[in-house]
């Protein structure tokens, strides 16, 4: 039986767009990327990433997909490692993105960043890169978007070996690029570095450093959302659905306006389906890096062994994604000592 995606019936106020500016490929030295979670065939689909959910911790940093609700970095990544479909890039070296405009909102200007732990910066920290875009930004086909890399780039995140958390280990060189546009579509996409040595990352040896105010104040957000998540639970059609449908109550429990994609095609079965993609109301103030748990984690199915039942597991979660920054900069030190030696040598 096909099930197709409901929206709430809820007080959100919706407005008419079509979606739009999708990543479709990144290039590096060799191999290829293509946006995390994204349907790249399917016109109805897209990446929205708006700050001011990863504020609310109703998504983290690479927002929510059209057709599927929020998308799991963790997931996504884990995903595109093993099925070796990724890019290599090299400190200083350039990445060539492609994306699909769509319409004339999926036009540039596009400005991208980079997570060099690959999914554990939220609402900030992310490292500005320089971009050039050809052209075609005023069309509605294809632009390519120049990204240079830091000259001093260390990626040190990657994909977890298991599902569990507390016995996660990484690949220890991949970063997380994330490019939006200034209607907040856009995508992420997982690159491999070649030119160092992968970090060596697992609970034994990732410093994580966290403040008591923060884990309170992330404690306190996610039950606040408890109800909510479950009502989006309860509405899903089916197991797929579960992400779309508690994006969608997340939403509307924190006030934020959404949109109606148009499809581009109508018929009988698909001009009346509504997608939630994209907000326009108020500022949301609240938790502080961006990884709801129940937001962040629906890409697709939410295993239900992934959320949290009690605050230790909440605490416990947070601490197994949080890189300490100290770590990282002490990391890039090192490596940009081992450069100057091979090069004085």
């Amino acid at each position: 039986m096909l099930f197709l995606p409901r929206v709430l019936l809820v007080s959100t106020t919706f407005v008419l767009v079509r979606a739009q500016g999708v990543l479709v490929s990144g290039i590096g030295t060799i191999g290829e990327s293509t946006s995390m979670g994204v349907s790249i065939d399917d016109v109805n689909d897209a990446n929205y990433i708006s700050q001011d959910e990863i504020i609310a911790n109703i998504v983290n940093a690479c927002g929510r997909t059209v057709l599927k609700g929020g998308l799991s970095q963790a997931g996504e990544t884990e995903s595109i490692i093993a099925s070796g479909n990724f890019t290599r890039v090299q400190a200083g070296g350039i990445l060539t993105i492609t994306v699909a405009q769509r319409s004339q909102q999926g036009s540039g200007p596009f400005a991208c960043d980079l997570d060099e732990s690959s999914n554990v910066l939220g609402v900030s920290g992310q490292t500005n890169l320089t971009v050039a875009q050809d052209a075609a930004q005023f069309g509605t086909g294809n632009l390519t978007l120049t990204v240079t890399m830091p000259s001093n780039l260390t990626c040190i995140g990657g994909a977890f070996s298991s599902l569990i958390l507390w016995e996660t280990s990484s690949t220890g060189n991949f970063c997380t690029v994330r490019c939006v546009n200034q209607q907040n579509y856009g995508g992420c996409l997982a690159v491999q570095q070649s030119d160092i040595t992968p970090s060596v990352n697992d609970p034994s040896t990732i410093a994580s450093k966290e403040f008591q105010q923060d884990i309170a104040a992330q404690v306190q957000q996610n039950e606040q959302d408890l109800a909510a998540a479950n009502k989006g639970l309860a509405a899903a059609a089916d197991h797929a659905n579960q992400g779309f449908e508690i994006a969608n109550a997340l939403l509307d429990s924190h006030g934020i306006t959404a949109a109606v994609v148009v499809p581009a095609t109508t018929s009988k079965t698909t001009s009346a389906v509504a997608e939630a993609t994209q907000k326009v109301g108020k500022k949301i103030t609240a938790g502080s890096n961006g990884k709801n748990i129940f937001g962040a984690s629906g890409s697709g199915p939410l295993p239900q062994s992934l959320v949290p039942k009690t605050k230790t597991q909440v605490v416990k979660r947070r601490r197994m994604f949080n890189v300490n920054v100290e770590k990282q900069n002490a990391r890039r030190e090192l490596v940009q000592k081992q450069k100057q030696a091979v090069l004085e040598d």
